[in-house]
């Protein structure tokens, strides 16, 4: 079964959707939480985060939620309209090929433009 954590999510009644929406298809729901001490202690046992976007540290608290937890999904709200960012840690691997120094310098030079 998928655990979310509510964190901080626009208003009380929202929230509730968010929960009472959730929970009747058989998600777990933790929380809600709206310390940030708090939220990074029970993101931990979660695999997903949703929280709003009004708060102004939204995309730090996002980043040490990653740093910490590099497998859990975050859905961030705005706080209105029908929209939002979801936040994940992504790590890309590719076959490169290196046949000179040349494309080793090409390789660094492509990395510094990303």
């Amino acid at each position: 079964m998928t655990k979310v954590l509510l964190g901080t999510v626009r208003s009380p009644v929202w929230r509730q959707a968010f929960q009472d929406y959730l929970e009747n298809r058989g998600i777990e729901i933790a929380g809600p939480v709206s310390d940030p001490c708090e939220l990074l202690k029970l993101s931990r046992d979660v695999k997903v985060v949703i929280l709003s976007l009004d708060a102004p540290k939204t995309p730090s608290a996002c980043s040490q939620l990653l740093d910490n937890y590099p497998d859990l999904t975050i859905i961030a709200l705005a706080a209105e309209g029908n929209w939002g960012f979801l936040f994940r840690r992504a790590m890309t691997v590719q076959k490169v090929e290196l046949d000179s120094l040349e494309s080793l310098l090409q390789l660094i030079h492509s990395a510094e433009q990303e």
